[in-house]
């Protein structure tokens, strides 16, 4: 297992915490665990996990501050494990750099489908697979995930880019919340979860789009990149 995906766990619970080793290492990741918010910045440095599974309530800094100080260095993807059915702890996650969330009580099999399609989009591609993206001003570089505007770099999450990745292969399309869900999550659109909203919301912070110069708001309908396709 020495080629496993690493996983890092950050979990007071130490039930849970076995629950989840148990669960992770049948599905070949090796995990690594620590039980503090304060521990995640030091733990991601020496071990450079692939993902990182972050629990929201945590002692001496919580999985919001904890996320938060991460995403000053890291773009390594963040799990948050929320509250059950908690809307403001889910986007309250999102808003602080976390790629996606999960409910507890976990269960098993939505884990390991949730980590495996994050890691499976946001891992680098074999070498000689480099594709780039250009829609308009904007440049993306699927390999490296980079991302540049008239020539300037735009420093996004790992589910920033998948979201203007795919905004990008779909330019001039409006997509809708019952296609972003599953394509981006995994997972259908309920009806009521606002998480994809605040995603695009922070994407056009990132873009500085907030006029709507690039991702354009269609009424009842969804979202549209208003830029040429990319050739």
């Amino acid at each position: 297992m020495d080629d496993a995906p690493i996983i890092l766990l950050v979990e007071d619970d130490a039930y849970d915490a076995r629950l989840t080793r148990r669960a992770l290492e049948k599905h070949d990741f090796r995990l690594e665990h620590v039980e503090r918010g304060d521990q995640v910045v030091d733990a991601v440095r020496s071990l450079s996990p692939d993902l990182v599974l972050l629990d929201l309530m945590l002692p001496v800094m919580t999985g919001i501050e904890a996320c938060k100080a991460l995403r000053t260095f890291s773009d390594v993807p963040v799990i948050m494990l929320t509250g059950l059915d908690d809307d403001e702890d889910q986007i309250a996650g999102l808003g602080s750099g976390a790629d996606d969330y999960i409910s507890k009580p976990v269960v098993e099999r939505l884990l390991v489908a949730r980590i495996t399609s994050l890691l499976r989009r946001t891992r680098r591609l074999a070498p000689g697979t480099t594709e780039i993206l250009e829609a308009g001003p904007i440049r993306l570089d699927e390999d490296l995930r980079e991302v540049t505007i008239d020539g300037e770099p735009i420093d996004l999450s790992s589910a920033e880019f998948d979201l203007l990745l795919l905004f990008a292969k779909h330019a001039g399309e409006t997509l809708d919340r019952d296609f972003l869900y599953p394509t981006l999550r995994g997972i259908p659109y309920d009806g009521h979860d606002r998480s994809m909203d605040l995603r695009v919301s922070r994407l056009r912070s990132k873009l500085g789009d907030e006029a709507g110069r690039f991702l354009r708001s269609v009424r009842g309908r969804g979202y549209m990149l208003t830029v040429p396709k990319p050739t």
